[in-house]
């Protein structure tokens, strides 16, 4: 079953441009200096898509070593830990929008990218 739009040279793009955004998202979006949490979530989960984006095995990674649907199950991972933690961690009354946004992205990335070649169905 195919059901994905997003090729996986166009996932490749999405996941270090993400990975940058996040990192750098308390500074980008102003909320740096509200909490602990607020600041070190995000810089943790982007340097994470970072170092996941460069080893997994697909067009644009760089050493190739990360299977793609655990390159999946990782994005989801992400995508839903940055999507709940302000409300998790009580920052979501001063700011939650950019962690939602990019926590929805990351999730709809790991759920619509299309097989990689290598691990597409055979057919017998």
């Amino acid at each position: 079953m195919d059901n994905g739009f997003i090729s996986t040279k166009l996932l490749g793009v999405l996941d270090y441009t993400t990975a940058i955004i996040i990192g750098a998202s308390p500074w980008l979006f102003g909320y740096y200096n509200i909490s602990s949490a607020a600041l070190f979530i995000p810089v943790f989960l982007g340097a994470m898509q970072l170092i996941m984006t460069i080893f997994s095995n697909y067009e644009l990674g760089m050493i190739k070593v990360l299977p793609m649907p655990l390159h999946s199950f990782l994005n989801g991972f992400v995508g839903f830990w940055l999507l709940v933690s302000p409300f998790l961690y009580g920052f979501a009354s001063i700011v939650f929008l950019p962690q939602v946004i990019l926590g929805v992205l990351l999730f709809v990335m790991a759920i619509y990218v299309k097989p990689s070649p290598a691990y597409q169905e055979r057919e017998f």
